[in-house]
């Protein structure tokens, strides 16, 4: 599956969702995967559009990095903008 970006601090247990990859920031990649226990170095590809002389995909170079943790606790916070009117607004008299 595709990986879900997030902030890293060290300051806090909680972490800032990324919608993207931001080219030249620190982030963390979470993903579902067999456990691998660190320091373990880390490549992540994508697979471009195919190419034209070759008719096959070939993967491109995006990230490079080692493994943080492995950890089933980690909190990722995604921020969002509720918009309109409440519908019914329950008052004690």
């Amino acid at each position: 599956g595709c990986p879900t970006f997030s902030d890293h601090s060290a300051r806090s247990a909680k972490h800032k969702m990324e919608r993207f990859l931001h080219p030249g920031r620190l982030c963390a990649a979470t993903v579902y995967a067999p456990a691998q226990f660190g320091p373990a170095p880390l490549c992540l590809f994508d697979l471009m559009a195919p190419s034209a002389e070759a008719g096959q995909s070939l993967p491109q170079l995006l990230a490079t990095g080692s493994l943080l943790s492995v950890d089933p606790d980690r909190i990722m916070l995604k921020k969002i903008v509720l918009t309109g009117h409440p519908f019914r607004v329950h008052k004690r008299k």
